[in-house]
């Protein structure tokens, strides 16, 4: 640290922006939000991209200031007309939300595609996104899927499960049960709730993989833990079928219940209709 300061009373950017980053990760120092932003500020007004990209993820995410979402994206946008991809990727971001600027998909897909050039791979899914759902780009699936497929090689969950979806529905590709279960197992091996829950109903109705409803009910279980409301539902009506579990009414409400929580259309009408 002590070096650290010395160069940045000289005014070394580099410097500056190293004392903020040891302030926010509390690394040798106790963690001080406030303390990071004074010199992630300091070293911004100079230029330094990375500190004018850390200063937006501060204001946009409430980091000991108050939340402002203009300034943030007035950093993003310094960082990211200087090319650095994770601030072009959160300036599409902004851009696509309408998080301190007007709502504009057009450009988001100009931001997204900047970052996209540059390797960022959240930016790429994101790319295939707009172009799945014709937001600020005319809708072309044949896009979509090439920009989940790169995304998907770089290992983003989301870009996995949006592959498999593609295969799973011929969207952009031709239809291939097969192919679907592959990518959706690999962003479930991730995490990824949406992908868990495709691969419950792929196990359930034998699309892609042999018809199995104990394996079925295993992922509709992963996803459910996850908060998966669609997962809760399946899961009790598996209980109340009798589908890969004993069959159990106690424990198919619970997860009626736990589903209608979540707002699952089918299970409140469940309990409305009873």
């Amino acid at each position: 640290m002590k070096w650290y300061l010395k160069a940045a009373a000289q005014g070394d950017d580099t410097s500056q922006f190293q004392i903020g980053a040891l302030y926010a990760n509390g690394h040798g120092v106790e963690q001080d939000f406030k303390e990071a932003i004074k010199w992630f500020k300091r070293s911004a007004e100079l230029g330094n991209v990375v500190a004018q990209y850390n200063l937006g993820v501060c204001y946009a995410n409430s980091c000991d200031v108050d939340k402002h979402e203009v300034k943030a994206v007035k950093w993003y946008r310094e960082a990211a007309e200087k090319g650095y991809r994770n601030a072009e990727y959160s300036l599409g971001r902004c851009y696509a939300n309408g998080e301190g600027v007007k709502q504009d998909y057009a450009e988001a897909v100009k931001w997204y595609s900047r970052a996209a050039e540059h390797g960022d791979v959240l930016a790429e899914c994101s790319l295939g996104v707009c172009y799945e759902h014709g937001d600020g780009v005319e809708r072309d699936y044949t896009k979509a899927v090439k920009w989940y497929k790169v995304a998907a090689e770089h290992g983003q969950p989301d870009a996995e499960y949006n592959l498999g979806h593609c295969y799973y529905l011929g969207r952009g590709v031709e239809k291939d049960y097969a192919k679907a279960v592959e990518w959706y197992r690999k962003a479930a091996s991730n995490n990824q709730k949406d992908a868990e829950y495709s691969l419950g109903v792929c196990c359930e109705r034998g699309e892609g993989v042999k018809q199995d409803y104990v394996e079925a009910v295993r992922w509709y279980r992963i996803a459910a833990k996850h908060g998966k409301a669609d997962a809760e539902y399946n899961l009790g009506r598996c209980y109340l079928l009798g589908h890969g579990v004993k069959q159990d009414s106690a424990e198919a409400e619970k997860w009626f219940r736990l589903a209608a929580k979540h707002g699952h259309k089918a299970a409140l009408e469940y309990f409305q209709n009873r």
